[in-house]
This record gives C-alpha cells, sequence and structure tokens, in this order.
C-alpha cells in the first residue's frame, strides 16, 4: 500500500456514512452545468468536465431516470445533488479544484516527497494556495475529498501534511496540531510508530 494511500484509508470521515441524495433524471453527463447542494443548502455550479473529476459523481452520473419522472433542479433545469456530507465551506474548495483541473489532472505525485516544502513539489500556485489552511479545515477538505473520490485533490491535502509532518519535533509536531493536553513520552512514541510511515512521505 502507497503511503499517501495508508492516509486516505487511516482518516475517519464521518461523510462517507451520510446519504447522497441524486435527483430522478437522466445520467448526469448529459448535462452542461449540474448543481451540487452542501449539506448547510448552498448550490455551486459545476460543469461536465468537473463531474467526471469526482468518481463519486461520475459513479452517479451513469445512473437512469427514475419510472416516477420527478425532478429536483434549479431554475434553468439544471439538475441538483445534494450532498449532506459535505459542509459549503469544504464543497466550495472541491469545486474550484475540479474546475480548475478539468482536462488536466494533478500529475502523479512523487513519493517520498522530495522537499518539505510544497513548493518544490507542486508546480501550480493554485494548488498551493487552496491548501493553505489550518490544520481543521484542512482535514475537513481532506475527508470532502475523500467522499467525492477527488483523487488527485486527496493527493495534494495528503502532501501538505505530509510536509506538515515529517522529521517534525514534539514541540513542532503541537505547534501544527494543537492538542487540549501535551503527549507524554508513551504517546509520542506510540504516535511515532503507528505512523512511522510519515516519515517516508
Amino acid at each position: 500500500m502507497g503511503d499517501r494511500q495508508r492516509i486516505k484509508t487511516t482518516t475517519t470521515s464521518a461523510a462517507s456514512s451520510a446519504a447522497v441524495k441524486i435527483p430522478p433524471l437522466a445520467p448526469l453527463v448529459q448535462h452542461d452545468t449540474i448543481i451540487v447542494v452542501s449539506s448547510d443548502g448552498k448550490e455551486f455550479k459545476l460543469s461536465r468536465e468537473g463531474v467526471l473529476m469526482s468518481g463519486l459523481l461520475q459513479c452517479l452520473s451513469s445512473m437512469s431516470p427514475m419510472p416516477d419522472g420527478g425532478q429536483d433542479t434549479d431554475a434553468e433545469g439544471n439538475p441538483k445533488v445534494r450532498l449532506d456530507a459535505v459542509a459549503a465551506a469544504e464543497l466550495a474548495m472541491v469545486v474550484q479544484f475540479v474546475e480548475h483541473h478539468k482536462g488536466k489532472p494533478l500529475p502523479p505525485l512523487e513519493s517520498p516527497l522530495p522537499s518539505n516544502d510544497l513548493a518544490d513539489v507542486i508546480l501550480d500556485e493554485f494548488d498551493i494556495k487552496l491548501v493553505d489552511l489550518d490544520t481543521e479545515t484542512l482535514f475537513k477538505l481532506l475527508d470532502a475529498a475523500h467522499f467525492l473520490r477527488v483523487d488527485g485533490l486527496v493527493d495534494l491535502v495528503c502532501a501538505k501534511v505530509a510536509t506538515m509532518i515529517r522529521g517534525k519535533t514534539k514541540a513542532e509536531m503541537q505547534q501544527n496540531f494543537p492538542l487540549d493536553s501535551p503527549l507524554t513520552i508513551e504517546e509520542e512514541a506510540e504516535f511515532r510508530e503507528e505512523h512511522e510511515w510519515l516519515d517516508a512521505l
């Protein structure tokens, strides 16, 4: 199992169990635009190419119409997909990423990373700025990207997290990942043993 895949599979996400409410209509890719709706009701337009950047939406796009003929659309007739697992703040960033990268996916990242400076790893300044976030927001974005199966964004966030963790001292990790109480020596040893693969990122 690859290093970034380990991050993906060990990330706990409440989003993975939440329902996706999909419209009973023709496959999504037949539409130039779809509307994705966040858990807090915010709507975002997504192009056909953007839909194909998400493994989840791409899967939904092949679904056939429901027999009752009902539709959930906006005023322009664009189908809506309700994502009860993803809040507006994170969904906005996912939409920005897929619309920026549609037709030009994020290149595979080298592993282990050659540098702890993300600018030495990622060439696109847009991507660097997108993940320049506080720790809590970064992990919320990772959950959203993982839920929507936007692999390039998952890799990007994982690379950012790796640069924040790899080779850091106890004091530096506590600065990057604030804890309610300091790690004991035993807890630190346990963490490093469980996550020793981070040093290989």
